[in-house]
């Protein structure tokens, strides 16, 4: 998993790098990400605004899914609103969808929260105009709003599906659907920055989740490598002068760990296994095609292959009718 996230850091990297080129222009370097997170930051809402953008940002999503024909929609009573004030501190925004077993049709609730009165200039410089585009498609269409959608309209076999969802797939697929929205050009340039830019923070995310837990990361290690990335995503400079990130030292011995996030596990059980019968990513896993069938309802077409390219790049999007499977 490691080999992975660092290899993905680094492509990632010069992806954002060279979108940064063809905005703003100039040399593929981390000043130039800066130039151009920062002028897209300053095309921002306001309080007053915000929650208005999130409705139009919605509109434009599920139109665009429906004239490419990604995956297939679901008619659903929607509320766009402020986050209650029980629920903030947790989270900038979230999808509140109806628990499975639920049969009434009840609203999904797409809440935004409101600005923290001590940093409201930074708060909307991160989440401007085009970042809240590509959170709308991580929270609601196509991301966690569709998915819930039809894992509640899909009845299987066994009724433990119903209630027994996969939180890894849930998160999986939303920041799948970042990636497949910029991809076919969703938002144009501005937004593909704004999704590169969290692909750097998921990834930082999941180096940090290992090497402090699993291998005691020292703080000073786990700052510096935040750090860097904060630079490019914040128009900061790192103290080593905007050099690219590499592991730290504490990182750079080798680890075996469980099938990795967000691959499927019984996928990956399918794949491989080690000698004392635990779930292991191989190198060397075959390449079949497969059918499976994950707790959230949608059926996914993933020919098993080496665990270095992921879930991801084996996702194939087919619209059809029905249940809405991909």
């Amino acid at each position: 998993m490691q080999r992975r996230a660092w290899a993905n850091l680094g492509r990632v990297t010069e992806k954002i790098r060279v979108a940064a080129v063809e905005l703003v222009g100039g040399r593929a370097t981390d000043e130039t990400v800066r130039r151009a997170l920062d002028l897209l930051a300053a095309e921002h809402p306001d309080d007053r605004t915000i929650v208005g953008l999130a409705g139009i940002t919605l509109d434009e999503t599920t139109d665009f899914v429906r004239d490419h024909a990604l995956v297939s929609l679901v008619d659903g009573p929607r509320v766009i609103q402020e986050m209650p004030e029980f629920a903030r501190g947790g989270a900038v925004a979230y999808c509140d969808s109806p628990g499975s077993p639920e049969i009434a049709d009840v609203p999904t609730f797409y809440c935004i929260s409101p600005t923290p009165a001590e940093r409201v200039e930074s708060y909307y410089r991160e989440y401007n105009d085009h970042m809240l585009r590509n959170l709308t498609v991580h929270e609601a269409v196509p991301g966690r709003f569709l998915q819930l959608a039809h894992a509640r309209r899909f009845s299987g076999s066994r009724r433990v599906r119903a209630v027994a969802t996969s939180g890894a797939f849930v998160e999986g697929w939303a920041v799948y659907a970042e990636e497949l929205m910029a991809g076919f050009g969703f938002g144009g340039l501005p937004v593909k920055l704004q999704q590169l830019k969290m692909q750097l923070r998921m990834t930082i995310n999941a180096l940090l989740d290992q090497l402090v837990h699993c291998e005691g990361l020292p703080k000073a290690e786990a700052m510096k490598l935040m750090w860097s990335a904060a630079s490019r995503r914040r128009g900061r400079r790192p103290a080593s002068g905007g050099a690219p990130c590499s592991p730290p030292p504490s990182s750079r011995r080798t680890s075996s760990v469980t099938a990795s996030w967000p691959r499927s596990r019984h996928c990956a059980r399918r794949a491989c296994r080690g000698a004392t019968g635990t779930t292991r990513c191989s190198p060397t896993a075959p390449r079949r095609p497969v059918t499976c069938v994950p707790c959230c309802g949608l059926t996914r077409r993933l020919p098993l292959q080496p665990a270095a390219r992921g879930w991801r790049a084996a996702l194939t999007i087919e619209p059809r009718t029905g249940r809405g499977n991909v």
